[in-house]
């Protein structure tokens, strides 16, 4: 497994929360991609992965936060 190998924190957002979610619900945008990004942005990888939409949209959210290209690494996929 990829966390145990190296320093990786999984944020899962959700649409539709299920019952006793207690994590990040709805769209990432800025208020928390802010909240979860290290005071050091800069020198992590980033690896967004979901729809084509939603993952463009973090990547240029990233970039306007001066994340270099390089550092995010996208997984598309789609959602029935």
């Amino acid at each position: 497994m990829l966390r145990r190998r190296i320093a990786l924190t999984l944020v899962e957002v959700v649409k539709i929360p299920p019952r006793g979610w207690t994590g990040e619900v709805g769209r990432i945008d800025g208020p928390p991609l802010d909240r979860r990004l290290p005071r050091l942005a800069r020198r992590h990888d980033y690896f967004p992965c979901g729809p084509p939409a939603m993952v463009a949209s973090v990547a240029q959210l990233l970039r306007q936060r001066r994340i270099s290209a390089g550092r995010i690494h996208t997984e598309l996929f789609d959602v029935i």
